[in-house]
């Protein structure tokens, strides 16, 4: 009796994996699809992004075991950044450092954080910006990512025109 009970819970542990590992397969089918389609556009269609925005973070929250379902909240992060989605912007950053904490794409993803926090917006914090792009160099002291931190450290704080007349200066 305790074996035929153990082997139906077994067989219906093992149903409810092949019904997850299906639907993982069909979300990141869908995921792709619209990461194709976007990648052809020439200018960002907003029904589109956001169904792409929230395919894609539908994938990477509920299929982790996926090797890459990490790329989706980058992707998820870009995507609604250029939407001006920003809460999402943030949740799928803050999601993909806290699950990812060891990928080689964290300097990336602490980067479009701290552009966040940078740009014109309701995430606007010249400090906060600040304290990520420090956090890149002192953790990713070799990475592009580093170079990029410390140069946007330089134009904290200054309008589009200061930095323009900076560059110009310094190629004279």
């Amino acid at each position: 009796m305790k074996n035929s009970l153990f082997l139906i819970l077994l067989l219906k542990l093992c149903s409810s994996c092949n019904t997850s590992t299906e639907l993982c397969r069909i979300k990141k089918s869908e995921a792709r699809r619209l990461d194709s389609t976007l990648f052809t556009q020439m200018e960002l269609d907003t029904t589109l992004g956001k169904q792409a925005v929230y395919a894609f973070l539908d994938f990477a929250s509920q299929c982790a075991s996926d090797s890459t379902s990490s790329v989706f909240f980058i992707k998820t992060a870009q995507v609604s950044r250029a939407l001006k989605m920003d809460s999402v912007t943030e949740r799928s950053l803050n999601a993909f450092i806290d699950r990812y904490p060891k990928s080689a794409n964290k300097p990336l993803a602490l980067f479009l954080k701290a552009q966040l926090f940078d740009e014109d917006g309701p995430y606007h914090s010249e400090t906060k910006a600040a304290s990520v792009y420090n956090e890149i160099i002192q953790q990713f002291p070799h990475s592009e990512w580093a170079l990029s931190a410390k140069g946007a450290l330089e134009f904290i704080g200054k309008t589009d025109l200061e930095i323009s007349n900076e560059l110009l200066l310094k190629t004279k």
